[in-house]
């Protein structure tokens, strides 16, 4: 019965769960834009999410920040409601709970009784005494236990109102705006102060959030872009966002002050990732004759260099690949080394690991292919560039020129 139970509340939770998004009314639009939340979040590419549990008040050149669009007030339940039905489950919990126990108890003392009736039976002729009051005993624990699985199955059905009430409340109380009728016609103006000539494009859009317990996995918020830069300052960006709905809200009704401070992220070691990061002595790199950079985009490739005096450098590395050169080149077998094309002071040796017989061909301004007289390692499996540039370079297993 314990199982039978079991399985009961487990229903009971999920068909809560099932209701606590609550319906869009056909009339109106329930999540309408009521404030553009104040945090800044980013997408998490482990996530594939903008992470709601971590604000950001610095963002990469060239990077996406998100601000939620939060519903009216008019939606928001009462918190006072919230917490009566809070406290009105933990009773009916508790409620439940008793009953089983009683239950159990009745179950168990039914049993008792109709092992003793049967010794009874056993022991005694028709009419006896001991007969009589055992099977009248027996009877009695058998209503017994009627009486208390009808109290412990209203103990489930109060439980499981109270849970779907509070679940409801919640619901009501759904902070973000996720209908796509709520930013239908919705114009956004920014104005900036401080910053303005890294900002790319202030748009609404709709990404998958996580972070916090959502009843929408999609979600509306303004998106900053800034463009790319190959700055190593620190700026700010400050300013303010505005939207305005024909018949919901104006510019100075819906706005938004933004302040930011820009920023590459500075290496702790001499790791090149895909993504920009500042390098001077003390943080990437030691300032040796013979510094050794490895690439997150390739473990087997590196690059050495005297960075003796070495002046700070923003690098990037990424292998990704570009499928607008391997389109002109469907036969051959290809693979990617892009820098950012950052300049050392001092000439190194860029060791590209590739199959013996591989060949190697750099990607100029203008995006076409050229040559590359480079000698093969064999002793470390890859080219070996003479270079001051991390440049844009392509291996392919055929001659592509």
């Amino acid at each position: 019965m314990k199982r039978i139970f079991a399985f009961g509340l487990a229903a009971a939770m999920a068909i809560s769960m099932g209701n606590a998004a609550l319906a869009k009314n056909d009339e109106e639009v329930l999540y309408s834009i009521g404030s553009i939340g104040a945090s800044a979040y980013q997408y998490d590419d482990d996530l594939s999410a903008v992470d709601l549990s971590a604000p950001a008040d610095r963002i990469a050149y060239g990077e996406t920040v998100y601000y939620p669009l939060l519903n009216s007030a008019g939606v928001n339940g009462s918190s006072e409601e919230i917490a009566v039905a809070e406290a009105l489950l933990a009773e009916r919990k508790a409620a439940l709970q008793q009953a089983q126990t009683k239950y159990d108890e009745a179950v168990e003392n039914a049993a008792d009784k109709s092992a003793v009736l049967k010794a009874a039976e056993s022991l005694a002729e028709e009419g006896d005494f001991v007969l009589l009051n055992a099977r009248a005993e027996s009877q009695a624990a058998d209503r017994l236990t009627a009486e208390r699985l009808e109290a412990l199955t209203a103990a489930q059905s109060a439980f499981q109102k109270a849970d779907e009430t509070l679940a409801g409340l919640i619901a009501a109380d759904f902070r973000y705006v996720h209908e796509s009728d709520a930013v239908d016609g919705v114009k956004i103006k920014a104005k900036w102060d401080n910053g303005g000539k890294y900002v790319g494009t202030v748009e609404i859009e709709k990404k998958k959030a996580s972070g916090v317990p959502l009843d929408q996995k999609y979600l509306y918020f303004v998106a900053v872009s800034l463009k790319e830069s190959d700055t190593m300052d620190v700026n700010d960006l400050t300013g303010t966002i505005q939207l305005r709905k024909n018949g919901s809200f104006d510019y100075d009704e819906m706005e938004l002050e933004v302040s930011l401070e820009l920023s590459y992220p500075r290496a702790s070691e001499p790791v090149i990732t895909n993504e920009p990061q500042i390098f001077e002595e003390g943080e990437g790199f030691t300032g040796d004759p013979d510094e050794e950079f490895t690439f997150e985009a390739d473990r087997d490739s590196y690059f050495t260099v005297n960075t003796v005096g070495q002046s700070k450098l923003l690098l990037a590395v990424s292998s990704d690949f570009d499928a607008e050169i391997a389109d002109l080149y469907p036969e051959a077998s290809l693979s990617f080394f892009y820098g950012n094309g950052a300049a050392f002071n001092k000439t190194g040796t860029l060791f590209l690991a590739a199959d013996e017989g591989a060949h190697l061909y750099k990607v100029n301004q203008e995006g076409a292919l050229e040559a590359v007289s480079a000698k093969y390692d064999e002793f470390e499996g890859a080219f070996a560039i003479r270079t001051k540039i991390l440049g844009r370079y392509v291996i392919s297993d055929l001659p592509l020129l």
